[in-house]
């Protein structure tokens, strides 16, 4: 055997051991990219099938004589390093493939916790967390494009004697047909939620001042039409309060839950709504 027989056999037994090893490696991180398996198995069989031939050909020609023309070791060479490359290439766009998709699994996962975490599991409605921090949007919003903003407030009168007297299952039955009240009453763009135990409110955009009456009809008729449906020994009781968006008096929402809550102080003690047991 020539010296550069030697050479080229030598050649020949390097790369088919970079492609082993490569081929190894690539299973490695295939392994913890999911949904790859098919993939896997035609990657492991294209490099197995070119290990088999440069070691036939390093085998024949250290141990027999039989000789190849270089062009064909060459070429066979060549062919091998594409086969890699193009490998190495499609791995790649898989991986990117797959981060992707654990990139935009991840960021669902991550609305989904924010939603829950701004939402009231019981009536569905924002939380307290998830009303504040939308109405600080909206108050920004309101003061930059002069915009109306009215809020809503409703209180259930007593909850806590229908909790005693009926258990808590009837008062958190309560809190959803308040709710569900709630949603009849407003607009699906406007914001409504739960900020405490018996406590509900709504923000409305774009709302005028002179529909104070028409809001707080409205659901009262609603709560009538929801009570004449009832055959429960009471009547579900509701104080409610409406104030508006005035960025001189109130221009944040804590003042406007203060003129809310002095609103129902005083409604409470004309007996505009009572409760019935």
């Amino acid at each position: 055997m020539g010296t550069y027989e030697v050479i080229t056999t030598l050649q020949i037994l390097a790369g088919t051991l970079i492609i082993l090893l490569s081929l190894v490696s690539m299973m490695r991180a295939l392994r913890s990219v999911p949904g790859s398996i098919t993939k896997q198995r035609l990657i492991a069989t294209s490099f197995t099938v070119l290990f088999l031939v440069g070691f036939v050909f390093s085998f024949l020609s250290l141990f027999t004589d039989v000789r190849f023309p270089f062009e064909l070791l060459s070429g066979t060479l060549f062919l091998g390093s594409a086969c890699f490359v193009y490998m190495a290439f499609r791995i790649t766009a898989d991986t990117r493939g797959r981060l992707s998709w654990k990139i935009d699994q991840y960021n669902r996962v991550e609305i989904k916790l924010k939603t829950l975490s701004m939402h009231d599991g019981l009536t569905g409605l924002y939380n307290r967390h998830g009303f504040f921090t939308l109405m600080d949007h909206y108050l920004k919003l309101a003061r930059r494009q002069k915009k109306r903003v009215i809020l809503f407030y409703a209180d259930i009168d007593d909850l806590n004697g229908i909790n005693e007297n009926f258990g808590r299952q009837e008062g958190d039955m309560m809190l959803k047909e308040t709710a569900d009240i709630i949603k009849a009453a407003f607009r699906r763009s406007d914001i409504m939620a739960r900020i405490g135990d018996d406590e509900f409110v709504v923000l409305l955009i774009e709302a005028a001042e002179d529909q104070f009456d028409a809001i707080n009809t409205n659901f009262r008729k609603l709560l009538e039409e929801f009570n004449s449906r009832r055959i429960q020994k009471y009547k579900l009781s509701i104080t409610t309060g409406v104030t508006g968006y005035d960025p001189g008096y109130n221009d944040s929402i804590n003042n406007m839950l203060d003129q809310v809550y002095d609103l129902l102080g005083r409604d409470r003690e004309r007996q505009e709504t009572s409760e019935v047991f």
